[in-house]
C-alpha cells in the first residue's frame, strides 16, 4: 500500500486568528488519496490542541470561543528582509520547528509528501515546512499546491523547494499524480477527510465550487475557473455525516456565491436542513452577496439558524461599485439590512465588510462607507486590503509599485497599510477608530 504524508504549514504573520480555518483543499486531497487505496497520514502545523504545545493566548471573543474558533500558538520571531521596516512585531503562529521535527521523525517513511498553501505572503512558512520535511525525508518527492502554488507558481517553483509545484484544485493534481504513480484511478464524490485531524471544533463546507462574478480584487477565477454548485441531497448528507461523527455543532460555509441561484440550490439545502432537525449553528465568514438576499432569504437563514451573517459590500463609493464589483449597489445594502432586522437579526449579527486600502481609494471614500454602513444598521467589519496576482486591482497596484510583482511578501495587508508613510497608517488607525466608534452606538447600553 502506497503511503502519503499531508502537510498543512505554519503561518508567518503579523496577526493570525483561527477563524473557522480548516486546510479544506488538503482534506479532499486526503479523501481523494484514501478513495484509491492510499494510506494517508496528515501533519496540521496549526493543530491549536497539540499535546507538545503550552495552550494558546485566551484573548479569543467569547462569542468565537463558543464558536469554535480561537487563538493559534504563537511566538515572535525575526521580520524577513523585504518587511524590515515595518513596525509590527512579526510571529510564527502553530506548531514550533522542534515539535514538527518530532512529529516528522514519528511518521512512518511516506511515498510523497503533499503541502498545501494559503496566502500569497505566508510563503515562509511553506518554505519551513518543506526544509524540515526534506531533512527528514531527504528522498521523497514533495508536491506543492494550494493558494500560493497557484498564484505565484513561477516563485514557487523557484524558491519552495518542492519537487513539484501543483497549481489549480489540489485534489485533481494529486489525481493526476496518483495515476502516474499507481495507475487509472475512479473518480468519486468525496467528503472531506476531517478523521485525519487531532480535533476538530467545527467543519468547513463547500456547496460550490468558483464564482460566477468578476470582481477586480478577488482571484476566484483563478483558482477554480468554473462554477459548479453540488446537489443539495449530497451537501446535506455531507454536513449531518461530518456534525454527528465529530461531535460538533458549528458550519461555516466557505463559497464565494452561496446564494446563487437559490431556488435550486441554497434553499433546498436550508430545508433539508430543517427536515433533518439537525442541531447546529451556521456562519458564513466569505460574506454573501447582498443583491440575492430578499426577505423570503433572510427568514430563511434566520429559521435555519445562520448565525453568523456577514454581507460582501466593500464600498458606498457608486462609480468604485460599477468598476470593481458589478454586484452590489447602497439601495442593495439598505434593503438586505432590513430584511435581515425585519427577520429577527440584531444589529451586531449584521456584519458588513467594508474595504480599506484598495488603490486609489482616499480616506474620505472610506469614512463615507463606515457611515453609510452605520446608518443602514449593520455592524462594520473592516477588512484591510491585499493585492492578489491575477486581478486587475494587482495590476493597479504594481504600477505604483512593481516589487509586488516579484515579492509576495509584499502583498501582506500589514505592509500595505504602512507603505504610505505615518500618515497613511494614522489614516488607516483613525478609520478603525472610527469603525469601532460607530458599532458601539448601534449596541444599547447595559
Amino acid at each position: 500500500m502506497k503511503r502519503a504524508l499531508l502537510i498543512n504549514p505554519p503561518i508567518h504573520d503579523f496577526t493570525a486568528f483561527d477563524l473557522w480555518m480548516k486546510p479544506l483543499g488538503l482534506l479532499y486531497v486526503g479523501a481523494a488519496m484514501e478513495t484509491a487505496g492510499w494510506k494517508v497520514d496528515l501533519l496540521d502545523c496549526l493543530d491549536r490542541f497539540h499535546p507538545d504545545c503550552p495552550a494558546p493566548p485566551t484573548k479569543t471573543q467569547p462569542r468565537l470561543q463558543q464558536f469554535g474558533c480561537g487563538n493559534f500558538l504563537s511566538e515572535q520571531i525575526p521580520r524577513p528582509k523585504p518587511l524590515a521596516d515595518v513596525p509590527r512585531s512579526y510571529h510564527r503562529y502553530g506548531l514550533s520547528p522542534s515539535v514538527i521535527q518530532k512529529e516528522l521523525a514519528r511518521r512512518p517513511i511516506p511515498d510523497l509528501i503533499a503541502v498545501t498553501s494559503m496566502m500569497t505572503y505566508w510563503y515562509p512558512g511553506v518554505f519551513e515546512i518543506i526544509r524540515l520535511a526534506k531533512e527528514t525525508f531527504p528522498s521523497v518527492p514533495v508536491f506543492l499546491g494550494g493558494v500560493y502554488a497557484t498564484l505565484c507558481r513561477d516563485h514557487a517553483e523557484r524558491h519552495s523547494g518542492a519537487d513539484r509545484v501543483l497549481a489549480g484544485p489540489g485534489e485533481l493534481g494529486m489525481m493526476d499524480v496518483m495515476r502516474e504513480i499507481s495507475g487509472p484511478i475512479e473518480w468519486k464524490s468525496l467528503t472531506p477527510a476531517y478523521h485525519l485531524m487531532r480535533r476538530v471544533t467545527s467543519v468547513n463546507v463547500l456547496t460550490s465550487r468558483g464564482c460566477p462574478f468578476g470582481c477586480t480584487y478577488c482571484a476566484s477565477r483563478e483558482l477554480w475557473p468554473r462554477f459548479v454548485q453540488r446537489n443539495a441531497a449530497e451537501v446535506v448528507n455531507e454536513i449531518e455525516t461530518l456534525t454527528e461523527r465529530l461531535g460538533v455543532i458549528d458550519v461555516a460555509f466557505c463559497d464565494d456565491a452561496l446564494l446563487l441561484h437559490a431556488k435550486s440550490h441554497i434553499l433546498p439545502i436550508l430545508r433539508e436542513l430543517r427536515k433533518r432537525k439537525l442541531a447546529l449553528r451556521f456562519h458564513t465568514p466569505n460574506g454573501l452577496h447582498t443583491r440575492m438576499m430578499d426577505e423570503e432569504m433572510a427568514l430563511e437563514l434566520r429559521t435555519s439558524h445562520f448565525v453568523t451573517i456577514r454581507l460582501s459590500f466593500e464600498t458606498a463609493s457608486e462609480q468604485r461599485q460599477i468598476d470593481s464589483m458589478r454586484k452590489i449597489s447602497n439601495d442593495d445594502l439598505r434593503r438586505v439590512i432590513a430584511n435581515l432586522l425585519g427577520a429577527g437579526y440584531s444589529h451586531r449579527e449584521i456584519e458588513v465588510y467594508v474595504m480599506m486600502g484598495l488603490p486609489g481609494q482616499d480616506s474620505g471614500e472610506v469614512e463615507d462607507t463606515l457611515q453609510f454602513v452605520h446608518d443602514c444598521g449593520g455592524w462594520i467589519k473592516v477588512a484591510q486590503y491585499s493585492p492578489i496576482p491575477g486581478t486587475e486591482e494587482f495590476d493597479r497596484a504594481a504600477a505604483v509599485n512593481p516589487a509586488i510583482r516579484d515579492e509576495p511578501l509584499l502583498h501582506n495587508k500589514t505592509v500595505f497599510a504602512v507603505a504610505g508613510g505615518p500618515e497613511r497608517f494614522a489614516s488607516f488607525r483613525r478609520l478603525k477608530g472610527l469603525a469601532n466608534s460607530l458599532n458601539r452606538r448601534l449596541v444599547p447600553p447595559a
